[in-house]
């Protein structure tokens, strides 16, 4: 039986890196034989609703429905939303600070090559 990992988050490609960090853990995580899912959460204004998007594709990953982090996972991820029965459901939360993807940091080592 291996661990499984909810990531909770905006599902939102081609928007802003945190999406692209948050996809290349999950990736990572698969290919040591981790259970990770990547799972939509968000908040309309407009609605003053949360919501959740499943089955969207992008990458290599898909998201799953809400529920999977509370009935199936171990350690719960938080990236910038989660819903609040998965915030008091006891499993372990980490939040992830969100940070720059590696890629990002191409431009600046290629003017630091060239100064």
């Amino acid at each position: 039986m291996g661990i499984k990992i909810a990531h909770y988050g905006r599902f939102c490609p081609h928007s802003n890196g945190m999406f692209f960090t948050t996809k290349d853990l999950i990736l990572s995580e698969r290919k040591v034989g981790i259970d990770a899912q990547f799972i939509d959460w968000g908040h309309a204004k407009e609605y003053d609703q949360q919501f959740s998007r499943v089955g969207l594709e992008y990458g290599g990953i898909k998201t799953v429905d809400p529920r999977w982090g509370i009935e199936e996972a171990d350690i719960l991820i938080l990236h910038s939303a989660m819903p609040k029965d998965a915030q008091e459901c006891g499993k372990p939360i980490i939040t992830a600070m969100p940070g720059r993807p590696g890629y990002s940091f191409i431009l600046e080592q290629i003017i630091i090559q060239y100064k």
